[in-house]
């Protein structure tokens, strides 16, 4: 279950502003660059640099927001919280 910040219009309103702007800079994912005009939309993730969990403040900075492929969104940067020590978020969008 996601957390009901991400289903705000604020939420909505920047995370579509990232993508937009992502888009027309003809940037590819963050952490690989893979090409994200190759990728299905729905597969293309706007992620928050520092996780929201541990900087809430700036959960809603442009500056703190990057693109992601479904990949290195689900799989390489998870993984590089885990190592860093990042707090990990429970179903409920809670630090857990």
């Amino acid at each position: 279950m996601a957390h009901p910040f991400y289903g705000s219009v604020q939420w909505q309103k920047v995370r579509a502003q990232v993508k937009a702007r992502w888009k027309r800079l003809g940037l590819g994912c963050a952490m690989c660059r893979f090409p994200l005009d190759w990728v299905t939309p729905g597969a293309i993730h706007v992620d928050h640099v520092k996780p929201r969990a541990t900087h809430p403040e700036l959960a809603l900075e442009i500056r703190n927001l990057q693109v992601l492929c479904h990949s290195c969104h689900n799989g390489t940067k998870q993984a590089q919280e885990r190592r860093t020590g990042q707090t990990a978020i429970g179903e409920d969008g809670w630090p857990i």
